[in-house]
């Protein structure tokens, strides 16, 4: 009996080594197409499969690094999506392939939404973003939606079975952003605090790596059913963006004070919010319909995920330290500036504000007689 093959593009982010592993597992020969960049030469799973060298965000590239060869599953985690799906149609018998939450109309511009926003939480039926071109300098939405069309038009007309996973934000070793990162660097470098936009009350939708690839081992062990749908993917806890510095630095047996300063003030805090603090303040998912369908659950809880993240950013500070292109300069210099001029302007603005010092805190007798108050 000829054994499955399985195609992983991309493959060398937080998800891609445990999905390769979990492939291999299920007895599928496993092909990685990737650029090359980033290999994980001491990951057993990516050692244990075939990689392929290319570019996967260009036609001309994918048609000459694939050819001719055919899959029974493609999991699209990278790359140009659209592109792959056009080459894979009718070479392959299962296409998962993962999109995100900027597809949502009012997630990258929360003007797009009446009352401004996503609902809460955010089912896959949300209304999605509109238009054929998105503006000039503005994030791909539009794109990222024509993409999701297109491979679900190629499911309808036969030419393989489809299942698209939105995800929100993936938080494990190896993430591009390296979002907790910007904590972890400050504990160890012995600052005391931390700028955090809105007093990091803003809640956005995290997943696990781990969590996110049994979701999507599960799609395709489940085929017959997550063949056509789209799905969620998000821990079962989630937290605010304060609990989520405060949790890292429990991680680390620290503790870090959280500074508040406007989202619209551009800080360092902004690295700790979905979209640089410029989307929808809340992204709360609802997973309901991948746990109902394909029985998912968490296969580690936020609490291990965010402990296991935490060791390795701790296990490799001096090649993070190294790191360039990341979108948190750590210039303390300049946060301290920016803190004691935000320091003024609220010395400023508690002293204008003295006439409404008393606002809200007023009790009329008639309505604390209706509520049993005394």
């Amino acid at each position: 009996m000829a054994s499955r093959k399985a195609l992983v593009v991309g493959g060398t982010g937080p998800s891609g080594p445990l999905v390769v592993q979990g492939l291999l597992s299920r007895g599928f020969e496993t092909t990685v197409f990737h650029t090359g960049r980033h290999e994980l030469a001491g990951d057993p799973a990516l050692a244990a499969a075939l990689h392929l060298h290319g570019n996967p965000f260009e036609a001309d590239s994918i048609a000459e690094t694939l050819g001719g060869r055919t899959f029974d599953v493609v999991l699209a985690a990278y790359g140009r999506t659209r592109l792959l799906a056009r080459h894979l149609a009718g070479r392959c018998a299962r296409f998962v392939a993962i999109s995100g939450l900027p597809v949502y109309r009012g997630m990258m511009d929360r003007r797009q939404m009446r009352p401004p926003g996503l609902h809460i939480p955010v089912a896959e039926a949300h209304p999605l973003v509109e238009g054929e071109h998105d503006p000039p300098g503005a994030y791909p939405s539009v794109a990222i939606r024509q993409t999701e069309e297109e491979i679900l038009s190629l499911h309808r007309e036969g030419r393989f079975e489809a299942t698209v996973v939105r995800l929100p934000w993936i938080y494990g070793p190896r993430d591009v952003l390296a979002r907790e990162w910007s904590v972890v660097r400050r504990i160890l470098d012995g600052r005391a605090w931390i700028l955090v936009a809105d007093g990091g009350l803003a809640i956005h939708a995290r997943c696990a790596a781990r969590n996110a690839a049994a979701l999507l081992l599960l799609a395709i062990d489940r085929s017959a059913v997550a063949s056509g749908q789209i799905y969620h993917c998000a821990d079962e806890r989630q937290q605010s963006v304060r609990q989520w510095v405060e949790w890292i630095a429990e991680c680390m047996g620290a503790s870090i004070e959280v500074r508040s300063i406007p989202g619209e003030i551009p800080s360092p805090g902004r690295q700790l919010t979905a979209g640089g603090g410029a989307m929808c303040p809340h992204s709360i998912l609802d997973t309901s319909k991948a746990r109902a369908e394909l029985g998912h659950r968490d296969a580690i809880s936020a609490e291990d995920a965010l402990r296991e993240c935490v060791a390795w950013y701790v296990e490799h500070a001096a090649e993070m330290a190294r790191r360039s292109g990341l979108a948190d300069a750590f210039d303390y210099a300049a946060e301290d500036r920016l803190a004691a001029a935000w320091e003024r302007a609220k010395a400023e603005l508690r002293t204008a504000a003295a006439p409404f010092a008393g606002a809200g805190q007023r009790r009329n007798p008639q309505t604390a007689k209706v509520h049993g108050a005394s």
